[in-house]
């Protein structure tokens, strides 16, 4: 007996093992690459930055040099910015030169869709020049340029859009009288008018020797942090300096500031490529070096991933650990990288044209762990069995533990099964230290969480005379209490969603519709930028009547249905169907069905439980939940590009009955059952009996 049950326990531990060294593989699995894209302008071309869009593609900026075939004698290279879907396939690409050379270091799309971008001008063949800007529509058309410098060596290495509107952006620089080198800041307006400039760490040594990678990032307090050359400087909002590091044997070349308020940067030390992770005052609190034994190797972007981790482009991509540890390497070198919405990696350089022998631009995007809600069992393709709408709900779920318990079991009740959960949030409950317990809890179950917000307040006062009288700051402020909340906590929302049914807001008519229409489509544009910035998912209802010819209009030069522009923005969308009749769950949307499939667009729909005045057709309120489950069903088979479904609300939800057939199947999911508490009885009886028989035995 003793050996059997020796055998048993080391089977046990060994059984742990192999889980454990499985668990540990797959942290550390190299990801494959999914695709890369090269582009080719005739001669030696750089590709310098990229970044995701708010559509799912990616922007990319650097240089389209023509030196081996120049179009005329004064012109060597220009801007080149490319704009690609999300397979990497080119929409469309615009050039700008201004004098003689020209390139782009860094882009970034703003909140209106469109785009800025940083970078030099030359004006003659000694290379003086200075920074140029250039503000683009969501087109790449230009609207505005501005150009600083224009005597000595300049160059615009970093700009990114700022909370007040404005722009900053960072670079290197050699001024006049004594040709000083070192960092320029300029702070400019909403229309690139300079509001302010400072000049950082002049040397005599050559600009040359100032290297041509170097950032600015706004940090969350409003100041600045800039790497450059040796220093990590970190300043106020008005760009005076309230520390100042300098870290000798260092080259810097990125830098982000940490969800622990914390900074991190790369570049190289001692000719191996380094992450530095400095707390918020600029002290060291560790370094890695990732250098190879044969030649030297440098970092050029850094950016802090979903996992707290950091992904480095330069010589090579490297993915580390909370503490800089490595835990994978690609042997991709590139000059720009940022984690997509999917969870993996995209990576901008340049690669040998085997044609030609000269550079081209190579778009390289990396799988990662797809950053989705639970899956069903039965289903690889849908975005989650069931979500729940909990508004007014919200505050009896946070009355304690206990009740936060009683919604997690009645969620994943099997009648149920509820894997997403949209939950109301204010500036009071995301006040609530209780909160933490629910989103632990919730994600503990694998029941994902999602931010969620009315329109209430965005619409003020509407006339035929007054149609801008709009309040997007309710919005905006609200996603940013939101971002700030993951960032201060260790259990975070998922995503984001908003219900605003424009087409039932008062004062809706002919003369304000339009209006209304573009106002809320450039405010889904801003919060969808947002969103995705902080690795947020968004989403938003879609009325019924939104499939109406009505509702088409014009928006960046298409016209469209409002759903389908709504599509094109948000990650998905949940069409509030609002019908219990067979003959008619989803027909009356079936326009939105058509473009979602057509357009590979991510669809739930919704079913209504609460009462809705004079519309009993409309809702299942004072129904019961079989009736519910088997439209849902039906719905499935008919309509298998729908994604999952969702019901509004869980108030009203909770109180529907529930039919049971003859052997008493179909528990009310307000009511506990004992089966797993019976299961573990059974089995330790059974356990009890069988060491009972073994004593007998011997």
């Amino acid at each position: 007996m003793k050996k059997k049950l020796a055998i048993l326990m080391i089977f046990l531990l060994l059984l742990l093992n192999v889980f454990n060294i499985v668990k540990i593989c797959n942290a550390s699995e190299t990801p494959e690459e999914d695709w890369n894209k090269t582009f080719d302008g005739g001669g030696i071309d750089y590709g310098n930055c990229v970044q995701q869009t708010n559509d799912g593609g990616y922007i990319l900026v650097g240089e389209k040099n023509y030196q081996h075939d120049p179009p005329s004698s004064h012109d060597i290279s220009d801007i080149w910015l490319i704009k690609t879907d999300s397979n990497g396939n080119k929409e469309w690409d615009k050039t700008f030169g201004k004098s003689f050379a020209e390139f782009a270091m860094s882009v970034q799309q703003t909140n209106d869709g469109g785009y800025i971008l940083s970078g030099r001008f030359r004006n003659n063949t000694a290379g003086l020049g200075g920074f140029w800007i250039i503000k683009t529509d969501s087109k790449g058309e230009i609207e505005w340029e501005k150009s600083f410098g224009g005597v000595y060596y300049a160059l615009g290495c970093s700009i990114q859009e700022t909370t007040d509107g404005g722009f900053i952006t960072f670079g290197v620089a050699q001024f006049p009288p004594d040709q000083y080198s070192g960092g320029w800041l300029i702070k400019m307006d909403n229309q690139g008018n300079k509001e302010w400039d400072k000049k950082f760490g002049l040397t005599l040594q050559s600009f040359f020797d100032v290297r041509e990678f170097c950032e600015v990032k706004q940090s969350t307090d409003n100041g600045y942090v800039l790497a450059f050359w040796k220093n990590i400087i970190k300043t106020d909002s008005n760009g005076d300096i309230e520390w100042e590091k300098e870290f000798a044997d260092y080259d810097f070349a990125s830098v982000l500031q940490t969800n622990d308020e914390g900074f991190a940067a790369t570049g190289y030390k001692d000719t191996s490529m380094v992450i530095l992770k400095m707390d918020s005052l600029g002290n060291k609190e560790w370094e890695k070096n990732f250098g190879e034994d044969h030649s030297s190797s440098y970092g050029r972007s850094i950016q802090q991933t979903n996992d707290n981790g950091y992904i480095i482009a330069g010589s090579f991509l490297i993915k580390t650990d909370s503490e800089g540890n490595q835990e994978w390497k690609q042997i991709l070198g590139g000059n720009s990288v940022q984690q997509s919405s999917d969870g993996g990696f995209i990576i901008v350089g340049s690669i040998k044209n085997n044609n030609n022998n000269y550079d081209d631009i190579w778009l390289i995007k990396v799988k990662g762990d797809e950053v989705t809600m639970p899956l069903d069992d039965d289903s690889d393709d849908i975005l989650c069995d069931k979500a729940l709408y909990v508004w007014g709900g919200a505050w009896d779920i946070l009355q304690s533990n206990d009740t936060i318990d009683k919604f997690v079991d009645f969620c994943k009740k099997p009648l149920n099964n509820f894997n997403l959960v949209f939950f109301f949030v204010d500036e009071d409950i995301i006040k609530l230290d209780i909160l933490q317990d629910f989103l632990a809890a919730t994600y503990e179950n694998d029941i994902l969480v999602h931010a969620m917000s009315n329109g209430s307040g965005w619409q003020q006062q509407w006339s035929s005379y007054a149609p801008d009288t709009y309040n997007d700051d309710l919005y905006l402020g609200w996603l940013d209490e939101i971002i700030q909340y993951n960032t201060d906590n260790h259990y975070d929302f998922m995503g984001v969603h908003i219900d605003l049914e424009v087409g039932e807001l008062t004062n809706w008519n002919d003369n304000t519709k339009n209006s209304i229409m573009v106002n809320y489509l450039e405010l889904l544009d801003r919060m969808k930028h947002n969103a995705s910035g902080n690795n947020l998912l968004f989403s938003v209802d879609l009325d019924w009547t939104y499939d109406n010819s009505d509702m088409s209009f014009d928006y960046n030069g298409v016209s469209k249905r409002l759903s389908y522009h709504t599509m094109d923005i948000v990650d998905f969308i949940t069409i509030m169907d609002y019908t219990k009749e067979e003959g008619l769950a989803i027909s009356q949307i079936s326009g939105e069905m058509e473009y979602a499939n057509d357009n590979n667009k991510d669809v739930m729909v919704a079913f209504e439980t609460d009462e809705v005045i004079d519309h009993s057709e409309r809702t299942f309120y004072g129904e019961d939940v079989n009736s519910l489950n088997n439209l849902i069903d039906t719905v499935k088979l008919e309509y298998p590009e729908v994604k999952g479904f969702a019901i509004h609300m869980y108030r009203s939800y909770k109180e529907l009955s529930i039919e049971v057939d003859d052997n008493n199947n179909g528990p009310n999911p307000t009511i506990d059952t004992p089966g797993f508490e019976i299961m573990l009885c059974i089995i330790a009886m059974g356990i009890i009996f069988f060491f009972k028989q073994q004593r007998k035995t011997f």
